[in-house]
């Protein structure tokens, strides 16, 4: 892709007369009214991690539980509450059907002590809102210093409480039984520590729970509720996945605002051709990133698209392609903007057909085709912002850009007036058409300066959608 682009700009280079200074003028657009509609960020779901042993991987479940264990049917009872968010199973493994939420923190044969090892990466990285903690089988199985696995069990907690975000509510599990009568016994010795522990870490912190297992399971094999003398089968999941469910309604959550999901579209402007240090190698992207992180909405912005570029001390994700003209970025819109998803769109595209001379008279046209294909592939209530693209140090270059971003005023008054949530911003008077000093690193791609520049225009239009 840089190889083409190095040809093409040393082939334009030979065949056009760069100038200082262009003899088009530069008007000032009229720009569209921005509308009463905002942008309304939606809750986020909330961060469910199921901890524990192969009892949370779910050994010993089978179709009617998605393969999940008590996972997949906790799932469906949770989707089917109408709470007004969602959940996000989360952990590092990724066990069950596609079907569902395979996200989790169950590791076959784990005791306490050893979950114990592994329990604060997990949770950290993982960010829990809630956990669902079934933890002590193996000790039992094993017959492992059971006398002190209510302590062992007490610490993890105090971990888990650790690493977790602050206001985590920690559900905690009196195991499920044994068909085992030995094994059996020594459970049911445990869980009344697990009790006295939960009793303890709910008086000291709050938000522990505890939920019983033990007497919501038939402990027989074959025809009860078990697979093995450990695990339970589906009607054993499915009767834990009730449970923790029941503890779950009762408990007040309050789910955080999830980021503005901000899909850069484009061409290799919006891939930061041109930027260096001060825009972190990442063109507009960089500096916007940081104008929106210092408005302090209540909420966070999440740049998404299907390429990563730029300093990773920001959000790299885009969706902008070098040398693309609307012809090819129409034939990509549909997939990247359905993957990405965005609650925003910013499009700057059509500097490639202005520098190819390519159709310019139909620019426009094809432009409102890319603008309907991003709005169907969008979530409902999508932002899409269209710019009129940036100027060129280039005379020839530059007076067909300023005829084709007449064209863009006209398709988003257009868009706007058929669809709403369609609006205009204006690059081609922001920057200065001048390379070396003023906004650009040549006669296509601003440098910082331009590019921060162009933040500020991005800026200043989602300020006035996030009142």
């Amino acid at each position: 892709m840089l190889k083409r682009l190095a040809l093409a700009i040393a082939g334009a280079v030979l065949s056009a007369l760069l100038v200082s200074t262009p003899s088009v003028a530069l008007t000032t657009p009229s720009t569209t009214d921005l509308p009463t509609s905002v942008l309304t960020p939606n809750l986020a779901p909330l961060r469910v991690l199921p901890l524990g042993d192969s009892i949370t991987y779910g050994v010993g479940s089978g179709a009617s539980t998605f393969a999940s264990g008590y996972r997949g049917p906790l799932q469906r009872l949770l989707e089917g509450s109408d709470r007004g968010y969602g959940y996000d199973f989360v952990g590092p493994y990724r066990t069950g059907h596609a079907s569902v939420d395979v996200d989790h923190a169950g590791y076959i044969g784990f005791r306490i002590d050893q979950l114990q090892v592994y329990a604060s990466k997990w949770v950290g990285d993982a960010r829990p809102d809630v956990v669902l903690l079934h933890i002590g089988t193996n000790d039992m199985n094993q017959n492992y210093m059971t006398a002190t696995a209510p302590d062992r069990l007490r610490t993890l907690i105090d971990t888990v409480r650790s690493a977790s975000p602050a206001g985590v509510k920690i559900i905690v599990a009196q195991i499920a039984p044994s068909p085992n009568k030995n094994i059996h016994d020594r459970v049911a010795a445990y869980n009344e520590g697990v009790q006295k522990v939960v009793d303890q870490e709910s008086a000291e912190h709050g938000d522990t729970y505890l939920v019983d297992m033990f007497n919501a399971l038939t402990p027989t094999s074959g025809t009860g509720d078990f697979a093995d003398y450990l695990h339970p089968n589906d009607n054993g999941y499915n009767k834990m996945a009730r449970v923790w469910n029941e503890t779950l309604s009762q408990l007040e959550f309050t789910p955080n605002l999830a980021p503005l999901r901000v899909l850069p579209l484009g061409d290799s402007i919006t891939y930061g051709v041109g930027s260096g240090a001060s825009t972190f190698a990442s063109g507009y992207r960089g500096p916007l990133q940081r104008l929106l992180e210092g408005s302090d909405r209540g909420y966070g912005y999440d740049f998404v698209g299907p390429y990563r570029t730029g300093h990773a001390s920001v959000d790299v994700d885009h969706a902008g392609y070098i040398g693309f003209r609307i012809d090819q970025l129409q034939v990509y819109a549909s997939k990247w903007v359905g993957d990405a998803r965005p609650d925003v769109v910013l499009l700057h595209i059509g500097t490639n057909d202005m520098n190819q001379n390519y159709m310019t008279a139909t620019a426009p046209d094809r432009l409102r085709t890319l603008i309907d294909t991003v709005r169907s592939a969008s979530p409902a209530g999508v932002k899409i912002i269209v710019a009129q693209i940036a100027p060129s140090p280039n005379k020839n270059i530059h007076d067909r850009v300023a005829a084709y971003n007449e064209g863009v005023q006209k398709v988003v008054d257009q868009e706007s007036a058929e669809h709403g949530d369609t609006y205009l911003v204006d690059m081609f008077n922001a920057l200065t058409p001048t390379s070396g000093t003023g906004d650009f690193a040549d006669y296509l791609h601003p440098n910082d300066n331009g590019y921060n520049k162009m933040a500020r225009v991005w800026n200043e239009t989602l300020s006035q959608l996030m009142q």
